[in-house]
């Protein structure tokens, strides 16, 4: 009877949560103040020979004027992890023309800007990527230090034609068996001429052949590169053996499925294991005992 309270008593440390809302710490970065602009992105599909007229919103958040310079650089990516890269001197970047590149932006007044995307005639169909930058300058007295906010606009531009999206999987790492939180990647390569989302699915299916599951997401893929993604797999509470069926989309080529299994056994299990295995070993260690003592008392 003891061993078995001591088992009882274990089981419900294990399973009690830990509440570890003292330990945490909540910012709040609302007040946060500075130059702003919307949209961040913009997708862009346009014929040689014409031009797209578009606009832009800033905004002055803080309580100083701010003169803003704006400017267009191309952007490319230098890595798997699609990290930026910039070139102002690309003749692609000159496509933008902007009304008016210098402005100043009263305290807390918000301005549209209006640009244009001109693509020349005879350019090749594909992609071609531009980023817009709005500038602001700050001299911070007495030190005279410059400070610069630089905040940009990624335009997705598509020249229209003969355009290819052809996308390939390179390799796709899961986990067999997880305690918790776990993530998956795919490394995917667009071997095209045009960008295209790569939008991804994850189904999580019991022993039973039941949904229980289901994560969603989408990354785009420039051409000319590889990118690798990285995703959470859905949270499972419940251990047990499951199937994850996987669904990535490559462009226009068919996407990838696959399915794999997967064994959530979460830390508590294992420590419940251990648990019933000592709780075994003791019992059968008690047992022995008591016979040895019991043949010694007949001998």
């Amino acid at each position: 009877m003891k061993l078995f309270g001591l088992l009882l008593v274990a089981l419900f440390l294990i399973s009690t949560p830990f509440n570890d809302s003292a330990y945490s710490q909540v910012v709040n970065d609302q007040s946060t103040k500075g130059l702003a602009l919307s949209p961040l992105r913009e997708e862009i599909a346009i014929t040689p020979g014409t031009t797209q007229k578009k606009t832009l919103s800033l905004t002055n958040s803080s309580d100083q004027p701010m003169n803003i310079q704006l400017s267009a650089e191309v952007f490319s990516v230098v890595n798997h992890e699609y990290r930026y890269s910039f070139d102002e001197d690309d003749a692609v970047a000159r496509w933008v023309r902007f009304g008016e590149t210098e402005l100043q932006l009263q305290p807390q007044e918000r301005r549209s800007i209006a640009y244009e995307v001109a693509v020349p005639i005879g350019t090749e169909p594909g992609g071609a990527y531009i980023s817009i930058f709005a500038t602001n300058d700050t001299d911070q007295e007495p030190s005279a230090i410059t400070l610069r906010q630089r905040i940009g606009l990624l335009l997705y531009i598509t020249v229209e034609g003969e355009v290819t999206r052809s996308g390939s999987l390179l390799s796709l790492t899961a986990p067999w068996i997880v305690g918790s939180e776990a993530q998956w990647s795919a490394t995917l390569q667009n071997t095209g001429s045009a960008h295209f989302r790569s939008r991804h699915e994850v189904v999580v299916h019991d022993v039973f052949g039941g949904e229980v599951a289901r994560a969603t997401g989408e990354a785009l893929v420039l051409p000319g590169t590889v990118r690798r993604v990285t995703e959470p797999l859905p949270v499972l509470a419940w251990p047990g053996i499951y199937r994850l069926d996987y669904s990535i989309g490559l462009g226009d080529q068919p996407a990838y499925t696959d399915s794999r299994l997967i064994v959530v056994a979460p830390l508590w299990i294992w420590l419940l294991s251990a648990i019933v295995v000592l709780g075994i070993i003791l019992r059968a260690t008690l047992r022995s005992t008591q016979t040895s003592q019991k043949r010694n008392n007949k001998g």
